[in-house]
């Protein structure tokens, strides 16, 4: 049975993750992502992070359609805890202290959960904190009667008036300073911080991976929602999305030369519409998704001209006669271009058992 996929970043390690669910972990979810893990039939999807801002958010219709097709999807923490509060009522499960507050109302600014992060390379580390982390830290300061109410209060103020990239303990401690409040209180909480902080959104992305396991583990399960109304938007999206599962297909299709070959016409141009009548077509589909997720662990990969011979000899079946040509009809024109595709295979091959 596939994985469950989970979208993950800044709000929890990968590693911590995997320790406790046994799932495909992702990048923040985007525009698209949900609608092609969905095609992926996975047992359930959970959602805890995504990108917003400069990169269009995940569609409330990509979730629609994921549980419309049987998929159980789940949401916390960050986006996901946004998305869970708007569409719990049509069947997303919501989990955690910060999708109760969106869903009751307590909470409705966007920028509660938002934070700033490096990229993949950096695992998504966090360069900010969360509204909603710093709310909670504070709360339990005041419970151990290092602040005051109302000094609780002016502290809440000043972080909600920061930009959220800017919201770091330091720079609220030295405007809590400035703007003179209680001195002795400010300065207790500084020494209290390193060790008493609260990560409520990392502790709600614990308990939608327990949900999920739990879930996954129950032998009955069954997932209904309405059908998304669809739109031109929406038909763009589908459309998209299935121009892009074409690409992949043909990319994989470019690995078996006998089958790519069958594609071109008489004129030299890759027939659109053979692609699409290929009897595989979905499997092929579902394999390309599966290597998409490779991170290359467990397998000892080898340097860069044996890792040729291994593509060339074993995976295609030898060097071709004419290899420029070879090269250039798949559009693999740069060096770096082939050493990922060839470590991808190896990978898929060696690290994860594929077929």
């Amino acid at each position: 049975m596939n994985k469950p996929i989970v979208f993950i970043g800044p709000t929890i390690d990968r590693a911590d993750a995997a320790s406790m669910l046994d799932g495909d972990f992702r990048p923040p979810a985007a525009l698209g992502d949900v609608l092609r893990a969905a095609r992926e039939s996975p047992p359930a999807i959970g959602i805890v992070d995504g990108f917003f801002h400069r990169v269009p958010a995940v569609w409330h219709k990509e979730i629609l359609f994921a549980m419309r097709g049987g998929v159980a999807v789940f949401g916390a923490a960050s986006m996901g805890a946004l998305r869970a509060a708007e569409l719990h009522r049509f069947g997303m499960v919501g989990v955690g202290e910060v999708f109760k507050a969106y869903a009751a109302g307590m909470l409705e600014d966007d920028d509660e959960v938002a934070v700033a992060h490096a990229d993949g390379s950096l695992n998504f580390r966090r360069t900010s904190e969360a509204m909603v982390n710093i709310r909670a830290t504070l709360e339990k300061a005041e419970r151990c009667s290092v602040i005051g109410k109302q000094t609780r209060a002016r502290l809440e103020s000043i972080a909600k008036s920061l930009f959220y990239p800017d919201r770091v303990w330091p720079a609220i401690i030295q405007l809590a300073r400035d703007a003179r409040l209680p001195a002795m209180e400010i300065e207790r909480l500084a020494a209290w911080l390193p060790t008493n902080q609260v990560d409520r959104k990392r502790e709600d992305a614990v308990a939608m991976l327990a949900a999920i396991r739990d879930f996954v583990a129950s032998p009955e399960r069954s997932i209904s929602a309405p059908e998304p109304v669809h739109t031109i938007l929406w038909q763009a999206l589908l459309d998209q999305e299935r121009m892009r599962d074409d690409i992949a297909v043909l990319e994989e299709l470019k690995l078996d030369p006998r089958r790519f070959d069958e594609l071109f016409d008489r004129e030299g141009a890759i027939r659109a519409e053979a692609i699409r009548q290929l009897p595989d077509y979905e499997q092929i589909l579902r394999r390309a998704f599966r290597k998409r997720s490779l991170d290359g662990d467990g397998c000892d990969e080898p340097g860069r001209d044996e890792l040729m011979r291994w593509f060339f000899e074993e995976r295609l079946g030898g060097w071709p006669r004419d290899i420029e040509g070879f090269l250039r009809v798949r559009g693999w024109t740069s060096e770096e271009g082939v050493t990922a595709i060839a470590r991808r295979e190896y990978r898929w091959r060696m690290g994860r058992g594929g077929r």
